[in-house]
C-alpha cells in the first residue's frame, strides 16, 4: 500500500514523462505517431494564449502535429508544478524557453507558460486533457542550444522511475534494447538486491546518452546498496532503451 507522498512522486513523474515526450516529438525523429497519440486523452484541446483553439480531439491534434513545419527548435522545461484537483487529475503550469533557428540561420525564441490539465488512469499513467501555451516575453538568451537527447533521457529517467517506484517491475521490460539486456537487469535488480527496490539518479550525461544510478535493496536481513552505470541507444521508439549495464 502506497502512502500519498509516494503516490503524488509517481504521479510527478508520469506527469514529466509525457511532457519530455511532448518536446522531444518536436525536435528529433522519435516514435511513430499512434504511440505519440496516447499521451492525450480523446477530448485533448491544444490553445494558444488562452483564446486560439489549435485542437480539438485526436484526429484534431493528430492533424495538427502531422502539419508542423520542419524547423530546428528546442524547449528546456525550466520548472513544472503539479496542484492536484483530486486523485484523478491534476493542474500543471510549466515554464518553457523555447528557441528556434530561422531559415536565414538567425534565432529567435520565447519563454513561454504552458498551462496543462492531465488526468490518472487506475495505475497513475497520465494523459493531457489541456495543453494551453502562452508566450510571455522574448528568451533572451542569444545562443542556441539544442535540447532533443536533454528531453529524450528526461522522459527514460522518469519513467524508469515511475516503473520503480509504482512496483511495475516487469514492465521496466520496455525500456530494454532485447532480452538479453533484460534478463541482465532482472538478475542484477531482484537476485542481488531482492526486494524492497529503490532507485536514485547520481548523473545524467546528455551528450553520451548514459545514466549513473543508485540502487538499494534488501537481502534476506541485509540492506544493500549498489552503484550501477546504464547506457542507452536511441531507437526512435517512445523511450531510449537500456544497451548495457555497468555495476560500479
Amino acid at each position: 500500500m502506497m502512502n500519498d507522498e509516494v503516490t503524488a512522486q509517481i504521479k510527478e513523474h508520469a506527469v514529466r514523462t509525457i511532457a519530455h515526450r511532448w518536446f522531444a516529438f518536436f525536435e528529433g525523429d522519435v516514435n511513430d505517431m499512434e504511440s505519440h497519440l496516447k499521451i492525450f486523452e480523446k477530448d485533448i484541446k491544444l490553445i494558444h494564449a488562452g483564446r486560439y483553439l489549435l485542437a480539438d480531439g485526436l484526429d484534431s491534434i493528430k492533424l495538427w502535429l502531422e502539419n508542423l513545419p520542419q524547423e530546428t527548435g528546442s524547449h528546456f522545461i525550466k520548472s513544472l508544478d503539479l496542484k492536484h484537483l483530486d486523485d484523478k487529475t491534476a493542474e500543471g503550469t510549466m515554464k518553457i524557453a523555447y528557441q528556434i533557428v530561422n531559415p536565414d540561420e538567425t534565432l529567435s525564441g520565447a519563454i513561454i507558460e504552458y498551462k496543462v490539465i492531465v488526468v490518472f488512469d487506475n495505475y497513475n499513467e497520465a494523459t493531457f486533457r489541456i495543453i494551453q501555451k502562452t508566450p510571455m516575453h522574448p528568451n533572451p538568451s542569444t545562443t542556441y542550444k539544442d535540447s532533443f537527447k536533454d528531453n529524450r533521457l528526461k522522459a527514460f529517467v522518469n519513467r524508469l522511475l515511475f516503473l520503480v517506484k509504482g512496483f511495475q517491475y516487469q514492465n521496466i521490460y520496455e525500456l530494454c534494447l532485447d532480452e538479453s539486456i533484460w534478463k541482465e537487469w532482472n538478475t542484477f535488480a531482484y537476485e542481488t538486491l531482492k526486494n524492497n527496490l529503490t532507485i536514485s539518479v547520481d548523473e545524467m550525461n546528455t551528450v553520451n546518452l548514459t545514466v549513473g544510478l543508485t540502487v538499494r535493496g534488501t537481502n534476506g536481513d541485509l540492506t544493500e546498496e549498489k552503484k550501477i552505470n546504464i547506457s542507452l541507444q536511441d531507437t526512435a521508439e517512445s523511450y531510449l532503451k537500456i544497451s548495457a549495464l555497468e555495476t560500479v
